[in-house]
């Protein structure tokens, strides 16, 4: 009965199941459906079901996990507690004996195993922030307030350890310097997790060293967020630049050893005020003479609040007719070299930028005319053995490619570009060519790609002398520098191209028509095949190939076609370069080309070329200029031709788009005056997070703040930027074809200087941005990971990190630089605040205030694989920001089936899970016949030295599920834990024992092998009720099974149960809460095939909490053009969520069962596993087509970095809680690595 207080009393029986025809819902025995009716609107009604037991003694056995961490957020604990129910207490005791009672209402859960309603087998108790604030040895105690139920066994201990804090994010990421003088600080925020309860917090927040002031508000902070004030930094004179802004463990540990490390960080900058005079402290942009004056404010301004200042007399005149065009900088070499479009003779220039004055050192000739593009790659010096640095020149009238060294400047040789769209004519027919207009570089797989003016395509150009890559089919084209791929470029009269070293991706602006492209230009999607035929009807061609042409149906880009002769019957050509407009099946598609109708058939070597971007914005055509702070990873865009809208800012990890108009000669927060045209190219300070961009009809400069989409000063330059050069047919009375030189615009970040290139005048001028800290880290170089590594054929791309091999002693690393800005000999080099490099330890080199080589002790790397935070400090003790460094390990996996006479398969290592309780990770083997697991430890004290065990399963495994708590009979003493393994080529699972290294026997001694349906590929654990959830790829079923009968004596008979879903299930996450009677729903990723209609994904929720699992239709959701490939759970909000990775889509999908709504997320390109850990509201997706690994503030919903590490399987990662230690299986190089998640 329930009384007018709501409160709910049990019948003194347990009811018995309700008849069939009883009216909706049917319960079975023991189950009461409680309804509430709103007494203003009876149409509003809810429901919820009480299972009725029958009181009996509690038998408590034990806890599981007995560890759980301080400063987190939520922790589960499985009490073993057979009869348990509403009427059983729990209570935590500390080693005082002092009690804290568990809140029977919101945080005791009854459990049942599945299906059963009759006797409970145990109890979760979910902790939360305030029972886990102090670490300490507890106990955890049953009780029961029956008087008549008796409670056997116990009190049994739990440990609450010290956890490293974490983050993984900060907002706002950069602040104004004016706006730290405020009396109450700068509001920020910092997401990550082990921060303790908001009115007791477990860690200290400091920006530079200094103690913040936290919100210590509920509503705000939690154990997974922070919230506060920043305030002004310590010491005297400005305050921009970038600052180090982190969270420190500063409770007592207990009895315990405070965690390692106790810190954790991030970066914020902080922008100059650019205020001048009617500044409080003014920071305004300075001329570079001595002394370094402030730039004079224009004398008339065109309103109260504009800032402009008049620039400094031009530094370098190269003379009136020079042209001068682009403009990169050499950072190894701390030079800048500058081309010059108007001249052939010394038409590349050197620019020493060792001191605050830029000087000219060097001029030498790219022996081609009119020279529009420059770029440089400064990592080839440290190659092993060494080449010299090198820049790349354009040649626009000479169509060609010039590669000269760096410093010397010896020419090093010249790539044609003068026949790149293909022609049955053997002599080029120049007039149809294009122009190659700009070039940028990989500096890390020593790559460039030239982009043409007003054309569909690119080239990928191999810049290393050592590289053994294929050249395309060209005669002109030969190694060491010849083109080695096609790329789609869809482009206009002024491309311009920008590196983004985080993803290591190369980005080509439209520059007047097409689309914004990224070229992953160490892996360009890229070939060649052979055509049979080509047939033309009615203007479209038809295109036989004798292979897969490999041509992507969804985005096909540009194919060239070359060495097909002139038609049989019109004689017509059928070479060249074309967008391809429909693939029919996988050797044949077609393109639009006007011409009469022909045929012909290929007589000798006839080939179809073609290669995509990995990335496309549909954005502004006439956007032009690109720049990237390589800190921030934000990009800067300009369009000269948009009347509003004219700075575009791109953040490439989450692909998110926002933009800022400029008004004439307007400054600050304006937003309405005459539009500002005219703005062609940028460039970043990543020190202070200041763009600048470049007018040459104005000849201005603009100083702009990406946070608050405004620019706060303008800095004119007094020369002409804008120039006109002819580049073919410039004799009279020939019509001259001319190009428009708009100038060019660079920032040395070491120096703060913004170099401004004025092509109209020919001269460069030079100011600094204002005054900043002394000392910072831009980025730091280490060697390349796999370097030297005979096994791996698809290495990582890490910049600042260093690799150890499990069975490999560790030895120091050399060859580690530091490039920054205020380094001296009393520099040190820290991690995690502790030094390990300076002259006084002997691996410490100064190259220049620019540099430090630094070799890194092997104490550093015996620590394991662990995340640091790298700083450096100089002479006088200022410390610079921090910058990431990373430890991660590799565990190679041996082959299957070695044989005397055969080396074996390799292992394909697939799916990965972790044992939390017993410290393991287990690694499916999906390689041809392996047939096996491997396990191995991830206790610190043994992850360096241990011998990777290997267990039997059946054929092709593929996924993997742990259940830690359960002890099956005949298991170990002392031991407990069972693996659930899905044997894709055997359609069935394997139960297995991982800490014991065996199968799970039945009664009769046989390994436990369980048919399930065809080619099951996911498997999901309900770590309370014991079901496993099996996603059946090609029977489009989800089978369960109930591991509970492995407890009992003997061993019980495991029987499977199955329901159908939508098509093509491949993996599957549990909510333990929701589901019939709150115990369980499953959500399975799957797709819909509609007839004719492309396929679209979805997310089947399934009820698990039944006796049989029933699909929920009112929990599904389907979502066009995205598969989703991967899933998880998490328990952390509410209501709470699952997240899947939808591979097509390159995202992420929140999904919340309750109304089927769902989310996006942007993340990296064809992410196809996705793992988590709540809490530290981290979320890992695996992206196979771009080979790295996306980290995602589950929080914010922002992808926070993007890194070149990556996998092909479905199941590839898993994260290990307490430590934030992603488990990575790296199926197409035979290893799984373990990588500490930053920061």
């Amino acid at each position: 009965s329930i009384d007018k207080t709501g409160l709910y009393s049990a019948p003194a029986a347990v009811p018995a199941a309700a008849p069939s025809s009883t009216t909706t819902p049917v319960n079975a025995a023991g189950i009461v459906t409680v309804f509430a009716f709103s007494n203003v609107d009876n149409a509003r009604i809810a429901q919820a079901a009480v299972t009725i037991v029958q009181a009996g003694n509690i038998t408590f056995s034990g806890i599981s996990p007995s560890v759980a961490a301080q400063g987190a957020l939520q922790q589960d604990i499985f009490l073993a507690a057979t009869n348990g129910n509403s009427q059983m207490g729990v209570s935590l005791f500390d080693s005082s004996g002092v009690k804290t009672t568990i809140n029977p209402q919101t945080q005791i859960k009854v459990v049942f195993a599945a299906g059963s309603t009759s006797t409970s087998i145990g109890a979760r108790v979910r902790l939360n922030a305030d029972n886990l604030k102090t670490p300490g040895h507890y106990t955890v105690a049953v009780t029961s307030s029956n008087s008549s139920v008796t409670v056997t066994g116990g009190p049994f201990p739990l440990d609450i350890v010290p956890a490293h804090p974490t983050i993984v994010s900060s907002a706002p990421g950069n602040f104004q310097e004016a706006a730290l003088g405020q009396t109450s600080g700068v509001p920020f925020s910092l997401d990550g997790g082990f921060f303790g309860p908001p009115d007791s917090p477990t860690v200290a927040t400091n920006f530079n060293g200094q103690t913040v002031v936290t919100n210590l508000s509920k509503t705000s902070s939690t154990a997974r967020r922070l919230t506060g004030s920043l305030t002004v930094p310590s010491g005297t004179g400005h305050t921009a630049g970038l600052y180090p802004l982190g969270v420190q463990y500063t409770t007592s540990p207990g009895p315990f050893n405070a965690p390692t490390p106790t810190t954790a960080f991030t970066n914020v900058a902080v922008i100059p005020d650019y205020g001048g005079s009617n500044s409080s402290n003014p920071n305004p942009p300075t001329d570079i003479t001595p002394g370094f004056p402030a730039l004079p404010l224009a004398m008339n301004p065109p309103g109260a609040n504009s800032k402009v200042y008049v620039g400094p007399n031009p530094q370098i005149s190269f003379g009136a007719t020079s042209a001068p065009s682009s403009i990169a900088i050499d950072r190894t070499d701390s030079l800048a070299v500058v081309t010059l479009a108007g001249v052939s003779s010394n038409n590349i220039q050197f620019i020493d930028l060792t001191s605050a004055t830029p000087t000219v050192t060097g001029q030498v000739s790219s022996g081609g005319n009119v020279a529009t593009g420059v770029a440089v790659d400064d990592q080839l010096i440290f190659q092993t053995p060494s080449q010299p640095n090198v820049a790349a020149v354009v040649n626009y009238a000479s169509r060609s490619l010039s590669i000269v060294s760096v410093p010397a400047g010896t020419s090093l040789g010249s790539v044609d570009l003068s026949c790149v769209i293909p022609q049955s004519d053997p002599a080029c027919q120049a007039v149809t060519e294009p122009f190659p207009y700009a070039v940028g570089i990989d500096p890390f797989s020593h790559r460039a790609v030239v982009a043409f003016a007003s054309t569909n395509v690119g080239l990928v150009i191999n810049l290393d002398q050592k590289a053994t890559v294929p050249c395309l089919p060209n005669p002109a084209w030969t190694l060491p520098y010849c083109p080695i791929a096609y790329v789609t470029l869809n482009t206009g009269a002024n491309p311009q191209i920008a590196f983004e070293p985080g993803a290591r991706l190369a980005y080509v602006t439209p520059g007047g028509a097409g689309l914004l492209s990224a070229v992953n230009l160490a892996n360009p999607t890229a070939g060649s095949v052979d055509i049979v035929s080509a047939t033309r009807a009615s203007n479209v061609v038809t295109i036989a190939t004798k292979q897969s042409h490999n041509l992507n149906p969804g985005s096909p880009g540009t194919v060239l076609i070359s060495g097909l002769p002139p038609g049989t019957t019109n004689k017509t050509d059928f070479n060249g370069s074309f967008s391809v407009g429909a693939v029919l099946d996988a050797t044949h598609f077609q393109y639009f080309q006007a011409d009469k109708d022909d045929t012909t058939s290929c007589t000798a070597s006839c080939l179809a070329s073609s290669g995509t971007p990995f990335l496309t914005y549909t954005i502004s055509p006439s956007i032009v200029g690109i720049a990237f702070n390589p800190v921030t990873r934000q990009a800067v865009l300009a369009d000269p031709n948009l009347t509003f809208s004219q700075i575009t800012y791109i953040d490439p990890q989450s692909q998110l788009v926002s933009s800022m108009s400029l008004f004439a000669e307007a400054t600050g927060q304006v937003g309405t005056g005459a539009p500002e045209l005219g703005a062609e190219s940028v460039a970043f300070q990543p020190f202070s997070n200041t763009a600048v961009s470049f007018n040459p009809r104005t000849n201005e400069v603009s100083l702009l703040d990406p946070s608050l989409l405004q620019r706060p000063a303008i800095v004119t330059t007094g020369q002409t930027g804008l120039a006109t050069v002819c580049a073919a047919n410039c004799t009279p009375p020939a019509t001259p074809t001319n190009v428009t030189i708009p100038g060019a615009i660079a920032v040395d970040s070491a120096n703060n200087l913004v170099l401004t290139v004025n092509s109209g005048s020919g001269t460069i001028t030079g100011f600094q941005l204002g005054t900043i800290r002394p000392i910072h880290i831009e980025s730091v170089e280490t060697p390349a990971i796999d370097a030297g590594s005979a096994n791996v054929t698809m290495p990582a791309s890490l910049s600042a990190a260093v690799k150890i091999t499990l069975g490999t002693a560790p030895t120091a690393v050399s060859g580690v630089k530091i490039l920054g800005t205020g380094f001296d000999s009393g520099s040190q080099v820290l991690l995690d605040g502790v030094a390990v490099a300076s002259t006084a330890l002997g691996n410490f080199t100064l190259v220049s205030g620019r540099e430090i080589d630094v070799t890194i002790p092997v104490s550093v790397l015996n620590a394991g694989p662990r995340h640091y935070a790298l700083t450096v400090t100089n002479s006088s003790g200022v410390g610079s920001n921090v910058t990431d460094f990373t430890v991660l390990e590799e565990i190679p996996l041996a082959p299957c089936n070695v044989t005397p006479t055969t080396s074996g398969t390799p292992a394909a290592p697939g799916g990965v899970a972790i044992d939390e309780v017993n410290n393991l990770a287990v690694v499916t083997n999906t390689g041809t016949g392996c047939n096996q697991v491997s396990v191995f430890s991830l206790n610190p004290a043994n992850i360096l030295n241990q011998t990777v065990k290997t267990i039997a399963t059946g054929d092709t495994p593929t996924g993997v599920a742990v259940l830690p708590r359960l002890a099956y009979t005949g298991q170990a003493a002392a031991t407990s834990g069972v693996a659930v393994v899905t044997n894709n080529g055997a359609n069935s699972v394997s139960v297995l024992d991982l800490v014991n290294g065996v199968p799970v026997l039945d009664a009769s001694g046989k390994a436990i092998t369980v048919n399930v349906g065809t080619a099951p590929s996911g498997v999901a654990i309900d770590q309370e009720t014991n079901l496993a959830v099996i996603a059946n790829t090609s029977s489009n079923t989800v089978s369960t099974i109930d591991l509970t009968p492995l407890t009992a004596t003997p061993i019980g008979a495991i029987t499977p149960t199955s329901v159908a879903v939508d098509q093509h299930p491949i993996a599957v996450a549990i909510d333990p809460d929701r589901g019939t009677n709150g115990r369980g729903l499953a959500v399975v990723t799957c797709l819909i095939l509609n007839g004719a209609s492309s396929p679209s994904g979805a997310l089947d929720a399934v009820d698990i909490g039944a006796t049989t699992p029933i699909r929920s239709s009112s929990g599904s959701s389907s979502f066009l053009s995205s598969t989703p490939t991967g899933v998880v759970f998490d328990p952390s909000v509410s209501p709470a969520l699952f997240y899947a990775v939808s591979t097509q889509g390159n995202v992420i999908t929140a999904f919340n069962p309750d109304g089927g709504s769902t989310q996006n997320i942007k993340v990296g390109i064809n992410p196809n596993a996705i793992a988590y850990n709540f809490q530290a509201g981290t979320l890992l997706t695996v992206n196979s087509l771009s080979n790295t690994i996306s980290v995602v503030d589950s929080q914010t919903f922002a992808t926070k970095a993007t890194l070149g590490i990556g996998s092909t399987s479905k199941f590839a990662a898993a994260i290990q809680t307490f430590t934030n230690l992603a488990v990575i299986a790296d199926q197409a190089n035979n290893r799984v690595m373990l990588f500490p998640l930053p920061h």
